[in-house]
């Protein structure tokens, strides 16, 4: 939430700039989609860019750090795009909204 206080303000301000919000949600969705892959995967991950993925102690079969980085750094991806979506995808909803709306 904190870095979304110092992105989500700039992000609206450069939609708004451009005019173009579809780029934007659809961007957004594909780092966030990407951010829950890293969630659900974080073991995988650990292990194919060659770190420990557990703790290969006999007594500890645990989780090891890099991987619960690697989970936190998803959730964190996934989060900021989660929050950040909510300006362009309000303001494309208004746009289809108003523009149907003076069709009629």
């Amino acid at each position: 939430p904190t870095l979304g206080l110092w992105v989500q303000p700039r992000l609206g301000a450069w939609s708004d700039r451009i005019n173009r919000r579809v780029p934007f949600v659809v961007g957004l969705s594909l780092i966030a989609l990407a951010g829950i892959a890293t969630i659900v995967s974080a073991i995988p991950l650990t292990r194919a860019l060659g770190f420990n993925a557990t703790n290969n102690s006999d007594d500890d079969d645990s989780i090891s750090r890099t991987t619960i980085v690697m989970a936190f750094l998803g959730f964190a991806a996934a989060d900021i795009c989660f929050d950040c979506l909510l300006i362009p995808g309000r303001s494309l909803l208004h746009d289809y909204s108003s523009s149907s709306s003076s069709s009629d």
